[in-house]
């Protein structure tokens, strides 16, 4: 009895399989069998895994069913079929999951990309522009904006690159306010808008020119449209078809027509005194460019001469001889660059802005009393006065540049707008009309 309750208090520490000290008898002599293996007499070979019911249970929970497949991850994504893997043959499908714009359901939702409603900001087309955000489209409430869009000046991120810009294809400057043609055709003016200057009109436009308080621009018809200030009838343009305008710095505009002939308008169509000096008179002969100035205007020839009409109480029409390619008048000086790259200046000089400095330039603006240039290298170079920053142009690479009165503003060889001067805030009063806060 004492080695009977010995044993069974030895089976119950150690818990060996088969262990059973009733079977143990009245000697010990059955401690040393091999029982490992044994149920205590059940006759089976090997009961490791059996659980007394005489069935072979090897992954057996019990019911009865085959599960070998629960719980498989068969793609590989991480999502089992069990957990709404509603694709488990692809690994790009599974919820969760961004969509990609493959035609499937990437993310379970029971939506491909084309889907309606499907997931808002990913397979939906909002704003109807064609594409969805798994497209590139990252306003999906604005059909201006989407991915490989061109940027226009409108204050928005119309091709998704993350910064709102404004590409133009040129810009003027007048006296308080800046002018541009966007990418699109959209004529913009920005600044003082006193006399209606800044409020440009609808439709598509080739070209702008902003002037004293009046804008022009010719449109792609080829019709030039003005407004603003007429007091001298500057913005009554007349019938016609035109390939260049130029708005001039008071009150007359004058403009280059299909024909090679200038046509002016407004002031100084007669010589009778100021405003009237004959600015509006131009001469007979077919020229290739035409600018406005103050009292005083300029053109270019088809044999490259320099001819120049109007006041001339500081030289303004006395101009240089030589072959040209591009002339720019200012308020009471001009400049032009001839057929070697050097630029020549005329006209009143008391600021140093008809004073150009060496090199070689592919295009001049004369402004207010400051003169700017594009040089062989595309960097600009400023001269004359500079008390409001006019003549301190940026670093980099330009394509075009106009000189104001009292600021500057160029286009970069990206496209996008750059002013400066006079006018980068807005304070009502002069010179600061906001006409160097571009779009």
């Amino acid at each position: 009895m004492k080695t009977q309750l010995l044993y069974f208090l030895w089976c119950s520490l150690v818990v060996l399989a088969g262990c059973n000290p009733i079977s143990g008898g009245g000697g010990g002599g059955s401690v040393g069998d091999d029982d490992s293996a044994d149920d205590g007499g059940a006759g089976d070979d090997d009961d490791s895994a059996d659980d007394g019911s005489g069935d072979d249970d090897t992954g057996d929970d019990d019911t009865g069913d085959d599960d070998s497949q629960a719980g498989v991850d068969a793609d590989g994504d991480g999502v089992t079929a069990e957990d709404g893997d509603c694709d488990d043959a692809d690994p790009n499908n599974f919820p969760g999951n961004t969509e990609l714009c493959d035609g499937q359901d990437n993310d379970c939702n029971n939506y491909d990309d084309a889907g309606n409603p499907g997931v808002g900001g990913q397979e939906n087309d909002y704003d109807g522009d064609g594409l969805w955000d798994c497209q590139g489209d990252c306003d999906d409430l604005d059909a201006d904006n989407f991915e490989g869009n061109v940027e226009t000046c409108d204050g928005r991120d119309n091709d998704c690159d993350g910064v709102p810009q404004c590409f133009v294809s040129m810009v003027s400057a007048g006296i308080t306010h800046s002018c541009a043609v966007d990418l699109d055709g959209t004529a913009l003016c920005w600044g003082d808008d006193a006399f209606g200057q800044s409020t440009a009109p609808m439709g598509s436009f080739v070209a702008v020119s902003a002037g004293g308080y009046h804008s022009c621009g010719v449109d792609s018809s080829g019709l030039v449209q003005c407004w603003g200030h007429n007091d001298q009838g500057q913005t009554t343009s007349p019938s016609g078809t035109f390939t260049q305008v130029s708005a001039g710095w008071e009150s007359h505009t004058c403009a280059l027509d299909a024909g090679g002939l200038v046509q002016c308008w407004g002031a100084g169509t007669t010589n009778s005194g100021s405003p009237h000096l004959g600015q509006s008179v131009p001469p007979q002969g077919a020229f290739v460019q035409v600018s406005s100035g103050n009292h005083h205007t300029c053109a270019l020839n088809t044999s490259g001469s320099l001819q120049c009409w109007g006041d001339n109480g500081s030289g303004q029409l006395d101009v240089p001889a030589g072959t040209f390619t591009q002339v720019s008048s200012g308020m009471n000086h001009s400049c032009a660059i001839d057929d070697t790259g050097q630029v020549s200046c005329w006209g009143f000089n008391h600021l140093a802005q008809a004073t150009a400095p060496p090199g070689t330039f592919v295009q001049v603006s004369a402004g207010g009393q400051h003169t700017c240039a594009i040089d062989s290298v595309s960097q600009l170079q400023c001269w004359g006065w500079d008390i409001y920053g006019q003549s301190s142009p940026p670093a980099g690479l330009f394509s075009s540049v106009s000189a104001g009165q009292w600021h500057t503003c160029a286009t970069e060889q990206a496209g996008t707008v750059r002013c400066w001067g006079a006018g980068t805030t807005s304070t009502g009063t002069l010179p600061h009309y906001g006409q160097s806060s571009t779009p």
